[in-house]
């Protein structure tokens, strides 16, 4: 059952990506947009998490974390770096009813408010998505850094 499950997940990623000069389908923009939005402001990226979200976090602790320990990042991540440059390069975006994964390459450029220090990351982001009143939010998300990047 879970290599059907499996194949039918993969043959789900396969569709939702488009080809070169290709467009997203509506909902899946709706996605992009969503994302994209997030990263206005601190507030709208906090505002973007689900009551309910969960992830793994520093795996040190081999815990999920929740919504309070994003608060407490996020304030750091925010407060202490200023955001030189940004792009996100969706991947593919898999929509079921209120439900979606959104693959996405992040590159990010930020200069440290203390030291001056600019440093550049890429990093490969995996988010669950869930539709609620019609708004999206993150559920689970989980990043990693892309070799070079």
């Amino acid at each position: 059952m879970r290599t059907i499950g499996f194949a039918v997940l993969v043959a789900s990623f396969a569709t939702a990506m488009p080809g070169a000069g290709q467009e997203w389908a509506p909902e899946q923009q709706e996605l992009v947009e969503f994302t994209w939005g997030c990263q206005e402001s601190k507030q709208a990226w906090l505002d973007c998490f689900h009551p309910d979200y969960r992830a793994w976090g520093d795996m040190s602790f081999g815990v999920p974390r929740g919504r309070a320990d994003v608060e407490a990042v996020g304030s750091f991540r925010w407060d202490s770096n200023e955001r030189l440059a940004l792009h996100i390069m969706p991947v593919s975006i898999t929509v079921r009813g209120d439900f979606a994964v959104v693959l996405s390459i992040y590159n990010v450029t930020t200069r440290n408010r203390d030291t001056g220090e600019v440093v550049t990351s890429t990093q490969a982001w995996t988010d669950i998505c869930v539709r609620e009143n019609g708004r999206w939010y993150w559920i689970a998300d989980h990043g990693s850094p892309v070799a070079g990047g």
